[in-house]
């Protein structure tokens, strides 16, 4: 590829599949990849985001040592006078031409197992395990920092990077956070998952199938770049709010489908582990969601149209309370929002 923003280069990828026996698959794959900054990346206006913050150098005599020296150093007044009045600070966010591409480069490592012995049974027609371990190493991901992190880091540290981002009135109260895009250092991840899918015999009651599939999060660093080197913050079983995004250890859905003649269902259970609030002495708890779907495909019609009735969040669970997120006290990006959500939906096949 050859970009006249990002220049040229080359990515590779590779893969090895291996079939020991009839019931294994083994497989390899290893990939390279590259990233060039969109024209909004580079080129987009600053934007004003005003974003719910707790500024560490607020009420200064009752913080530690460190944290004052540090904070006076930052503009705020050494008498302890400043105090923070609105926990809405804005933070300006743009372009930056100056971006490099992203680049990265992982591997995964699968085993499926396919017993032939529990195939075509009594009780199973077909049946399989799998197990998927990825490595990703992501270098210089695009990406703008959060402002609390600023705020802290420059307040705990004195980092030069972190201050020179925030402006202060001479009363020491903050007035802007600049917060362009950069390439952060990176990102590190590992996970595991783990599949089980089954499918009954035609009985006369009629045909199940199930399908679960679980992700283990074993590691998930973000590498954010400070005056002193490149600081790894671990995200794994957090919730960092500022933007909006929790990183839970073990998230799991399981399927339960049934179809008989023209009738057909599917029951969801949705799980998501308990992860910590970052700047908040808060957890949020394990949430289970209950969804459930009927469908009916009349042979009248050719079984060209289908008629479904679902609910999603069938229990009505609550999202777990989230201090540091923007909207409404809750993650969107992880949780459903409060309450049940029923639709009906038509479908027409040609």
């Amino acid at each position: 590829f050859d970009y006249s923003t990002s220049g040229q280069d080359s990515t590779f990828q590779a893969g090895l599949n291996w079939r020991p026996n009839e019931d294994v698959l083994v497989r390899f794959n290893w990939g390279e990849g590259f990233r060039a900054p969109s024209i909004g990346e580079l080129y987009g206006t600053a934007s004003r985001f005003d974003q719910e913050v707790i500024d560490p150098c607020s009420n200064l005599l009752a913080q530690p040592a460190n944290v004052q020296t540090n904070c006076i150093n930052a503009g705020v007044p050494g008498d302890g006078s400043y105090t923070q009045l609105n926990p809405q600070l804005p933070v300006i966010t743009s372009g930056n031409p100056g971006l490099q591409p992203e680049t990265s480069e992982g591997y995964n490592l699968g085993v499926v197992w396919q017993p032939s012995f529990w195939a075509d049974t009594a009780w199973s027609d077909r049946i399989s395990f799998e197990v998927n371990y990825s490595n990703i190493e992501l270098d210089g991901a695009i990406k703008a920092q959060d402002g609390q992190a600023l705020l802290d880091r420059c307040a705990e540290t004195g980092d030069a990077l972190a201050c020179a981002t925030i402006t202060r009135t001479p009363t020491g109260t903050v007035s802007a956070i600049s917060n362009p895009l950069i390439n952060i250092g990176g990102i590190e991840t590992q996970a595991v998952d783990f599949t089980v899918a089954w499918t009954s015999p035609e009985w006369s009651m009629g045909t199940f199938s199930l399908r679960s599939t679980t992700n283990f999060l074993l590691e998930y660093n973000e590498l954010v770049p400070t005056s002193t080197g490149i600081v790894a913050i671990a995200r794994e079983g957090t919730e960092r709010g500022r933007p909006d995004q929790a990183y839970p250890e073990v998230k799991s859905t399981v399927w339960l489908d049934w179809d008989w003649r023209a009738f057909g269902a599917t029951a969801t259970a949705r799980y998501i582990s308990e992860v910590d609030e970052t700047g908040a002495a808060n957890s949020l708890d394990v949430t289970t969601y209950w969804d459930f779907q009927a469908r009916w495909t009349p042979a009248v019609l050719d079984e060209r149209i289908t008629i479904a009735l679902g609910v999603n969040n069938l229990t009505d669970e609550d999202p777990p309370g989230c201090f540091t997120c923007g909207l409404n006290n809750f993650d969107p990006t992880t949780y459903d929002p409060p309450g049940r959500f029923g639709y009906i939906r038509f479908s027409y096949r040609q």
